[in-house]
């Protein structure tokens, strides 16, 4: 009865001197808690790790890197040490990578939470590994005392150090019982050699020892290595293929050994029958590229045959095959890849050898699964080794095939150039297929780009001084390039490169036969496609500033607007408001009228790609003109026409306008080109008040009237931009105006014996 009430009344005590935090309860600081931060910016915050996970729930403290060196403390609440209770701290640390590993010391305070105070040092400084490792020390010297313990980081520019699972308990009094070894499990078979072990935990056990040996008891491997307080372990080095291992798990604390653990035993799995080239596996070759027949494969227990050099990646899981050649290329694939390593990877690397087992040639390096080894000799046997890219704890199973190309395509070379037909337009009404597999290099790439190891042939004969190269529908390798070529096969000039799929000839000879050669940019590449020969509109009469179209000046936009186009027009001269993008310009000429004043402007045609122009005006004459004026657009976000409005001219002088395209819109089509004088109206608006027709009531609210409609043609209604919104054909005397919006508009009465009147009207 004593020994229970001595009990209910020390519990309490127990209670509140142990404790643990793994900072779960949220990402604020933990009450009692400190951090000091003397360093950079970033200091020790809690929440999920940056990489991995906590080791206990989902929360850690961490701290980032600075560029200046951490002076950053993470000190525990106050730990009231008392024996047999809590005279023992214990947590776990971890860097974020293998690659910046931080420095951090502990330190004890006996006094309070101030970085001055942490005078004592448990631990001196050393790298926290990348993976989570516990950390113990013993508080029995402060027994009757309140400390505080501190994770001081030191360390500049690394990753992220992380801290998690702090436990304020006693230290044990007897050693660990033995650990159970959960993998491999006892007289496992087929084993990956990786040397992976894993054991349960084992209450108070502050680390654990192993040993490793190829026979019973055996040392050979491992003597008794402490490695830490983990629950896993990769024995270094890859175990040897077929072998039985024995290991001894010894769990271990501050009292001692656990006593009498069970050896256990393992037995790694066989290599493969191809493990070396003397046991190469013959590989069936196939017909084509279909793969029909494969062979599978797994370098799981295979071990180092060669040095990768000449190639790439770590050969310590090599396996090997053979094939006869048939034909002087094949194509080798692997393929269905499925990690079965410790590490997951599905990166296989292969070679391609020729000669005889210990006396091999490297013929081929391939990281991608797919490689094609040409210059091989028809009937002579060929070696392939497969591995995993990466070493230990790698390996993959898979499936390989040799496949054989088809023949090279008729139009391999210039004398086999196919004849392409030249389409009359650009709407590529006739096209012709091309494949460039199997295709060779007929010369090098200079002065062209790219690597022409496919290129095919083809031929057209000029009809025009200018034509467009256009590759279309292409699969396969997609970054295609193509060379154009004048001469005889053997003797030829470059006439253009062109990595674009589509390129314009110019300064052709009508009659004369050319040669373009299509390839894929990459080596190693094939594609499909389809090529035609276009052939662009001529120019037009107005392309060059002697040909310029006279515009005639009228009052409104309207009036004075002609329709033309600029499809085959050629860039002789570039503007200065917008010089880069200025291109296909058609010219113009207007002789300014008796006001001086002229207004030069473009307009939309309907369902013309003709969106975005430029325009500028000249005077002099042509071969010899100077630039009065430039404009690209209206507004810029609403109206991408272009208007000039000159004023103070000679009457009588002729100005010679230029439009451009404005090169990264639409496309070249019929545009509307317009001169007016609006100055004009004055004199209209003049003879108007002598006029018998009136318009009423203006202002108007929906109807506006005509006074008298018998001598009226037809009526316009544009508005004070030029923009014509209404025509009327035989109007009646009410003309509904309704839908237009509030505002002026000009009234134009086309009148039965020729004559023009314009009534300026408002709408309400």
């Amino acid at each position: 009865m004593k020994k229970l009430l001595f009990f209910i009344l020390t519990l309490p005590i127990l209670c509140f001197g142990q404790w643990t935090e793994n900072f779960d309860a949220g990402t604020t600081m933990p009450a009692g808690w400190a951090v000091i931060n003397n360093g950079g910016a970033n200091g020790w915050v809690f929440g999920t790790p940056g990489a991995g996970t906590a080791q206990s729930g989902s929360n850690v403290a961490s701290l980032t890197y600075n560029t200046t060196a951490h002076d950053d403390y993470l000190i525990t609440k106050a730990i009231t040490v008392t024996t047999g209770v809590s005279d023992r701290i214990s947590f776990f640390v971890k860097s974020r990578s293998s690659t910046y590993l931080e420095n951090y010391e502990v330190l004890l305070s006996t006094t309070n939470q101030t970085s001055a105070a942490f005078t004592t040092v448990l631990q001196a400084t050393q790298k926290a590994p990348d993976v989570w490792t516990q950390k113990t020390f013993s508080l029995a010297a402060y027994a009757g005392q309140t400390v505080y313990v501190a994770i001081h980081a030191t360390d500049t520019d690394q990753w992220q150090l992380y801290a998690d699972t702090f436990v304020v308990d006693s230290a044990p009094t007897t050693a660990p019982g033995c650990a159970t070894l959960t993998a491999p499990t006892n007289t496992a078979t087929g084993v990956n050699p990786d040397g992976v072990l894993s054991w349960n935990t084992v209450a108070s056990a502050t680390g654990y020892k192993i040993k490793v040996g190829t026979t019973s008891g055996g040392t050979d491997v491992m003597n008794n290595v402490d490695v830490g307080n983990v629950t896993s372990y990769n024995i270094p080095g890859t175990l040897n293929s077929g072998t039985t291992y024995y290991v001894t798990v010894t769990p271990y604390n501050g009292v001692g050994n656990a006593a009498g653990c069970s050896q256990i035993s393992f037995t790694t799995i066989s290599a493969p029958a191809n493990d070396n080239c003397s046991g190469a596996i013959a590989l069936t070759v196939n017909p084509d590229l279909n793969c029909g027949s494969v062979a599978s494969g797994n370098t799981l227990g295979a071990t180092q045959s060669l040095a990768a050099t000449p190639c790439s990646g770590t050969p310590d899981d090599d396996v090997w095959y053979s094939f006869v050649a048939t034909a002087t290329s094949h194509v080798i694939t692997l393929s269905n890849v499925v990690s079965t390593g410790t590490t997951s990877s599905t990166d296989t690397y292969f070679q391609v050898l020729s000669g005889a087992c210990g006396n091999l040639t490297s013929v081929l390096c391939s990281d991608p699964l797919s490689g094609t080894a040409t210059g091989l000799t028809v009937g002579q046997t060929y070696y392939v080794r497969v591995y995993s890219y990466s070493g230990e704890g790698y390996a993959q199973s898979f499936n390989i095939c040799v496949g054989t190309l088809p023949p090279p395509p008729a139009n391999d070379n210039c004398s086999g150039a196919i004849t392409l037909t030249v389409n009359p337009n650009l709407n590529c009404g006739v096209t012709t297929t091309g494949n460039t597999t199997s295709a060779t290099e007929s010369m090098a790439a200079t002065p062209c780009n790219g690597t022409p190891d496919d290129d095919i042939w083809y031929s057209f004969v000029a009809t025009s001084a200018s034509h467009v190269v256009t590759l279309s529908n292409v699969s396969g390798s997609t970054d295609m390039y193509f060379q154009v070529l004048s001469g005889t096969c053997g003797s030829q000039t470059s006439i253009i490169c062109s990595d674009p799929n589509s390129a314009t000839l110019t300064g052709l000879t009508p009659g004369q036969t050319y040669y373009i050669r299509v390839y894929t940019y990459s080596s190693g590449n094939n594609a499909s496609f389809t090529i035609c020969i276009g052939t662009p509109p001529p120019p037009p009469a107005n392309d060059e500033c002697s040909g310029a179209i006279p515009l005639t000046v009228g009052t409104d936009f309207a009036s004075g607007a002609i329709s033309s186009t600029n499809a085959g027009a050629t860039t002789n001269v570039t503007s200065t408001c917008a010089s880069s993008n200025s291109v296909n310009n058609t010219w113009y000429s207007v002789v300014v009228p008796a006001s001086g004043n002229v207004t030069l402007e473009t307009g939309a045609v309907s369902g013309s790609q003709f969106t975005d122009s430029i325009l500028a005006a000249y005077s002099g004459t042509c071969g010899s003109l100077t630039q009065i004026s430039c404009n690209d657009d209206i507004t810029t976000t609403t109206n991408l026409y272009s208007r000039v409005s000159l004023t103070g001219r000679t009457p009588g002088e002729t100005i010679y306008v230029s439009v451009w395209r404005y090169s990264t819109a639409g496309g070249d089509g019929p545009i509307q080109v317009s001169a007016y004088d609006s100055s004009s109206l004055a004199t209209i608006e003049v003879a108007q008040a002598e006029n018998k027709i009136k318009a009423y009531p203006n202002p108007f609210a929906d109807v506006l009237n005509i006074s008298d409609i018998s001598k009226v043609k037809s009526v316009s209604v544009t508005d004070m931009t030029g923009r014509v919104l209404k025509t009327i054909d035989a109007p009646s005397p009410a003309l509904y105006l309704g839908e237009l919006t509030s505002g002026m508009y000009l009234v134009t009465l086309q009148m039965k014996d020729g004559s023009k009147q314009i009534i300026k009207a408002i709408k309400k």
